[in-house]
């Protein structure tokens, strides 16, 4: 598989992986640059956010509130969130190809 093919079938499971972590939970933009915060319906916390480890470099990942972290996608360069509205967001994510997603969550997680 090419690398840009490995990154966009990364990036489309994840963020199918985040709508199914928001649907019924609340998001909400981060007051540090480039994090999103994520509450799933049972009330459980997480941010998404770019991080570089030796384990795993330039990767996407969501923490949870009590430490540790689950890789979303690699090879990624930046990451930036914004609010359109209240309580919808939009990410964009650029790749380390240069290929650029972007997304949007609701509080409904896209319902």
């Amino acid at each position: 598989m090419q690398r840009t093919d490995e990154e966009m079938t990364g990036m489309l499971a994840g963020a199918r992986e985040l709508e199914e972590m928001t649907r019924g939970g609340k998001v909400n933009s981060s007051a540090l640059k480039g994090e999103l915060l994520l509450e799933t319906r049972r009330n459980q916390h997480y941010t998404l956010k770019l991080m570089s480890t030796p384990a795993n470099p330039n990767t996407l990942v969501i923490t949870a509130k009590g430490g540790g972290y689950m890789p979303i996608v690699r090879h990624v360069k930046q990451f930036d969130v914004s609010t359109i509205k209240p309580n919808v967001l939009e990410y964009i994510v650029t790749m380390e190809s240069g290929k650029i997603f972007v997304g949007v969550l609701t509080d409904n997680g896209g319902e």
